[in-house]
């Protein structure tokens, strides 16, 4: 997936998980929603979740994706719940392709993506339970589905203990981010960010980019009525 000039990319057999942070208003959903047009094109084993019943939800039904968000009249907890359902089938896919690679191991698999926006609005605002369990579901598809094919793609305001609902492991699975949380000592104070919408730092840790912090200027794009 290009990302900006001389070949700056997301290579999708490469990076397994994604982690996107930013403000509110930032541009977080424009660019996950340049993503997951851009996996559309490849797959259609992508499932969503808005807990803000937004841009995302839209897109999806556009799109003829499966996507979580509230009904009218529940609650976040009610969310969070189909979501640690979704997780849960998940994991259940991954033992089930551990076992089929055991016994064929160059076979090729097809990636199926977890699409969550926004992390923080789907843990507010839920029972400690549920937290708990998402946390530790989410933890073990980050750890075991890059051997597998499960990814996931994580968008937050920011992505602390809070977030990931206690587990910070799981930011140690992510292998591209764009959010400078995940580089606690960084030090960015020489690198010029480009201002706007759409607009940060990013750092890949995929072995074949520069592991350098670089600035980010993701693609967009703008609607107008004719």
């Amino acid at each position: 997936i290009p990302l900006m000039a001389n070949q700056v990319n997301i290579d999708l057999n490469d990076v397994v998980h994604l982690a996107i942070s930013g403000s509110s208003g930032s541009g977080k959903s424009y660019f996950l929603e340049y993503l997951i047009r851009c996996i559309r094109k490849i797959t259609d084993d992508i499932i969503a979740v808005d807990p803000k019943r937004a841009d995302i939800y839209s897109l999806c039904h556009e799109l003829n994706l499966s996507v979580l968000s509230p009904k009218r009249g529940a609650n976040l907890n009610s969310l969070i719940t189909e979501v640690n359902e979704v997780l849960g089938d998940a994991i259940n896919k991954i033992y089930e392709r551990q076992e089929f690679l055991l016994n064929n191991p160059n076979a090729p698999l097809k990636r199926t993506y977890i699409i969550i926006d926004e992390l923080l609005a789907l843990v507010q605002g839920s029972s400690k339970q549920a937290r708990d369990t998402f946390a530790q579901l989410l933890g073990t598809v980050a750890l075991l589905g890059r051997a597998t094919k499960v990814s996931l793609i994580l968008v937050s305001q920011r992505f602390d203990a809070t977030a990931f609902g206690g587990n910070l492991a799981v930011r140690e699975q992510i292998n591209c981010n764009t959010t400078q949380f995940l580089l606690p000592n960084a030090h960015i104070e020489n690198i010029v960010v480009p201002s706007g919408i759409g607009t940060g730092i990013v750092k890949f840790s995929d072995g074949k980019h520069d592991s350098n912090i670089m600035p980010l200027l993701t693609p967009y794009y703008e609607s107008r009525q004719t």
